[in-house]
């Protein structure tokens, strides 16, 4: 259906700060028009895990940017944040199922390695390009095309 993507980040965001409210995050956005076609339970969970992982994944005061805008006739939706990041050879499979990267101190973050294969799932159902960056020691970066076709 059409759903404000504006709308559901914020919501997401306001649920995501009950949780961790020391965390910062900032929006901005360049959109003309906030309206995307989605499965709003599906994107709004998605939204939930790349936050969630954001901040879990964090050893400092948790800084997350959010930069929305037009690319082409798509939606850019980029997603920064300031963790501990991923080394190369793990960001590939970091949307494998039941797949957690080794050495993260999996006592303090719970989970089953499902999360971000499920957002991996949501996207390609969708026909949607999921990209992550990450540096260890200062950050990730999830880059999502959303097309509006």
């Amino acid at each position: 259906t059409s759903l404000d993507l504006l709308a559901c980040l914020r919501h997401t965001i306001e649920i995501i700060q009950l949780k961790y409210p020391d965390a910062v995050i900032d929006v901005q956005s360049t959109l003309q028009d906030n309206n995307i076609l989605a499965d709003e339970f599906h994107f709004s969970n998605m939204l939930y895990n790349f936050l969630d992982n954001a901040i879990k994944y964090c050893d400092k005061k948790p800084g997350i940017g959010i930069l929305i805008a037009e690319e082409g006739n798509d939606v850019l939706l980029q997603i920064t944040d300031n963790g501990i990041g991923i080394a190369p050879k793990h960001q590939k499979r970091v949307f494998e199922k039941f797949y957690r990267v080794p050495g993260t101190n999996r006592s303090s973050v719970n989970g089953f390695g499902l999360g971000l294969y499920y957002v991996q799932k949501i996207c390609s159902l969708h026909h949607w390009k999921l990209q992550i960056e990450s540096t260890v020691g200062k950050g990730t970066i999830i880059k999502l095309q959303i097309s509006r076709a």
